[in-house]
């Protein structure tokens, strides 16, 4: 067990030192490992997998079935796991609202509720302003003069309500985050994620019940045993072992809405048997490398999840499982070597398929202040998208007008890095990279 030890930890060390290089190479990577860790999650989860399916998933939301629909949730909930994780709003979580984005955090909401004249519980703290006699010199004086006040109010409320953080990244992790992150492996950071998760299946968020708090806690005691009783990798293999034989502490309880009882009951029927991962698996197949951060101290200060490995070698996964202790350190600890590998081709694939889009674009010859590099460093963060989806985010992030937006779009288009996606809708309008999510879809499975 010794040298596969000291072989996964070398691999380990290269690979943090391959990410911290480039943080470019980094943003790169830690998106298309999110996606690819979802995808695993799902394989592993016994679901369908399709990575077509999950790509029109992240275009338009509206397009997918349930199985799209879980794999999204998982991305989402690795996607969190990647950077710190913050406590969202309860009083504005899931709220549909057309003047209060649920993404925004308790600060922002309450400069948004200052400016618009109001507090917390709905009450005005702007005192009413006394009529005025009408104005002598006509409406279009009036007119003029309310249009005026519009346009500063709509302005106001557009700063407010930017996904921006406070320096103005507009890349940041959780743009509904307050300002204190929860720290890791805690209650309190394992109940915002079975919220979350909760949350995207169903669409209510479950807290933890005080008797489930408790359990949590009692499992958190043990993974932190596991984690001091031996260094590295090895005490993320034991914590690893120790959440995929916990007792599960919460299961989400899914939203069903069919159209009559007898499917009711036949969906009831499916998501028994298919068996629903619980809070603590879902943490061992995407938190683990959170685990590894901690056990190993990265300077880059990420590491991928073991859902990948996992999903390649099921069958041997589960017999590792039901060794005893030496036989799963030994089965794990050669299971991240592998991973580590395959991660850094994997890294080095998306390096060479970046420099082909510049070759194609020829970013060589360009003036330095072109904007393609900011739209290719999106575009690995967004593999699919709709125009308007493309106008929303990159254009507000770019500082591009509506006409910049649609002619980077033909760009792309006619020096094909993109292609129209194949969603069956006679209106079209949805597109996906050429060549990078042909390879991040799951490599050949070992059953």
């Amino acid at each position: 067990m010794l040298p596969d030890l000291l072989a996964a930890e070398r691999k380990l060390a290269r690979f943090d030192e391959r990410l911290l290089a480039d943080p470019e190479r980094r943003h790169r990577w830690r998106h298309d490992h999110a996606r690819r860790a979802a995808l695993a999650a799902a394989t592993l989860g016994g679901r369908i997998a399709d990575p077509d399916a999950f790509l029109l998933m992240l275009a338009d939301p509206s397009r997918c079935d349930p199985d799209a629909a879980w794999v999204h949730t998982a991305w989402t909930l690795a996607t969190a796991l990647q950077g710190p994780v913050y406590r969202l709003d309860p009083s504005i979580r899931g709220r549909e609202s057309p003047r209060l984005d649920p993404r925004i955090g308790r600060e922002r909401r309450r400069r948004l509720l200052t400016a618009l004249g109001q507090t917390e519980e709905g009450t005005d703290t702007v005192p009413p302003v006394a009529p005025r006699p009408p104005d002598s010199q006509g409406l279009a004086k009036s007119a003029a003069a309310l249009m005026a006040q519009t346009r500063a109010l709509l302005a106001n409320a557009e700063n407010l309500l930017s996904p921006q953080d406070e320096t103005g990244d507009p890349d940041g992790e959780d743009p509904r985050a307050p300002d204190v992150p929860l720290s890791a492996w805690t209650v309190d950071w394992c109940d915002e994620l079975q919220q979350r998760w909760a949350e995207g299946l169903g669409g209510r968020a479950q807290p933890l019940t005080q008797p489930q708090r408790e359990a949590v806690e009692t499992t958190l005691q043990e993974v932190e045993a596991a984690l001091l009783d031996a260094p590295g990798l090895l005490g993320v293999a034991r914590a690893m072992r120790v959440l995929l034989t916990a007792p599960e502490a919460a299961h989400p309880r899914r939203r069903v809405a069919p159209t009559d009882d007898k499917s009711a009951v036949a969906r009831a029927l499916v998501e028994r048997d298919r068996g629903e991962p619980g809070l603590w698996t879902l943490l061992a197949w995407l938190g683990s490398g959170t685990l590894v951060e901690r056990a190993c101290g990265l300077q880059a200060g990420i590491a991928p999840s073991v859902a990948p490995v996992l999903a390649r070698d099921r069958t041997g996964f589960r017999l590792a499982l039901e060794r005893d202790g030496q036989g799963w350190e030994r089965w794990l600890l050669s299971a991240t070597g592998e991973l580590i590998v395959m991660e850094m081709e994997r890294s080095a694939a998306l390096d060479r398929v970046h420099s082909g889009w510049e070759e194609q674009l020829g970013l060589a010859g360009r003036r330095g202040t072109s904007r393609l590099p900011a739209v290719l460093h999106w575009l690995h963060q967004q593999p699919a998208y709709t125009t308007a989806v493309m106008e929303r985010t990159l254009g507000r992030a770019a500082q591009l007008s509506r006409r910049g937006v649609y002619l980077l779009a033909a760009e792309l288009r006619d020096a094909g890095v993109v292609r129209e996606a194949p969603t069956g809708d006679p209106r079209g309008g949805s597109w996906e990279v050429e060549k990078l999510w042909i390879a991040s879809a799951l490599t050949p499975q070992r059953r």
